[in-house]
């Protein structure tokens, strides 16, 4: 399976900046048309301006049905049709589990969980049966790899990564491929100002972006970035639980996000704190 991206209408959510972004400007390069979505009104425009007419600029809030139909029909409205949705919205408050309020792990599983959900529900109509329809959920390496810090937000890209495996085999007869992309630690606001990780560099928006484009052109099921990440994480599975505890607090791994710098953090806390 190859499958051309150039004319293919591409919606993704959370397209204002970071993973989202760059997605949309190497789909804009391979000839795709992109309507980019996010909750950012101004930031998601401003996205959009630099692509002409190959794109368009939506606000989208997930976490409501009717916002989501919205920017799904705009883009069908502009485009003519939709070919692939790219749930890439998401967000990653940190800090120990206990600490976390009720509000904070709603909102959570409200855009990561729910938000993914209901964008498959709204796209499967408007792409069954359209040459290469794919639906690509981005969730976190993190749903195989929970670690302190981090609970619920593990817990929503678990979610994901099993709703990604479910769906696929149920929406195969309607000729829609669904992909799970689990990336590492991402060099966007989501991880800012946690604390450093032993052996762990992370990756790039555009490494995660290209992986995104090869899952659609290949019809891959599941995308590690990097691909590394596979054949490590089975072979850290193997080992006895307490062992593999102490390799990653060597690591650093149960520290990364409770030991965060909330100043460096502070403008990514703060819009996100804004979805209420």
């Amino acid at each position: 399976m190859d499958v051309e991206l150039n004319g293919r209408v591409v919606a993704i959510t959370g397209a204002a900046r970071g993973i989202g972004l760059a997605t949309a400007q190497h789909l804009v390069r391979a000839g795709a048309k992109v309507a980019l979505g996010d909750v950012d009104e101004q930031a998601v425009q401003s996205a959009a301006a630099q692509f002409g007419d190959s794109a368009i600029g939506h606000v989208v809030d997930v976490r409501d049905g009717d916002s989501f139909r919205e920017f799904l029909d705009a883009a069908v409205s502009e485009f003519g049709a939709l070919d692939v949705l790219v749930n890439n919205a998401g967000i990653m408050p940190v800090g120990p589990f206990l600490d976390e309020s009720a509000e904070d792990a709603r909102r959570m599983f409200d855009v990561n969980v729910h938000g993914v959900l209901t964008g498959m529900k709204l796209a499967v109509p408007l792409i069954a049966h359209r040459p290469g329809a794919r639906i690509v959920n981005i969730a976190s390496y993190a749903g195989k790899l929970a670690v302190p810090g981090e609970v619920s937000y593990a817990g929503t890209k678990a979610a994901v990564i099993a709703i990604s495996a479910g769906a696929r085999w149920e929406l195969e007869p309607k000729g829609i491929g669904v992909t799970a992309v689990m990336p590492t630690f991402t060099n966007t606001e989501l991880i800012a100002g946690t604390a450093p990780v032993k052996t762990i560099v992370p990756i790039e928006p555009d490494d995660v972006a290209l992986a995104i484009l090869d899952s659609i052109r290949t019809g891959q099921d599941e995308v590690y970035v990097p691909k590394s990440l596979k054949p490590v994480g089975a072979a850290f599975n193997l080992i006895p639980r307490r062992l593999r505890q102490r390799l990653y607090h060597r690591m650093g791994l149960d520290r990364a996000f409770i030991q965060v710098d909330r100043d460096q953090r502070k403008v990514y806390s703060d819009r996100i704190d804004a979805l209420r």
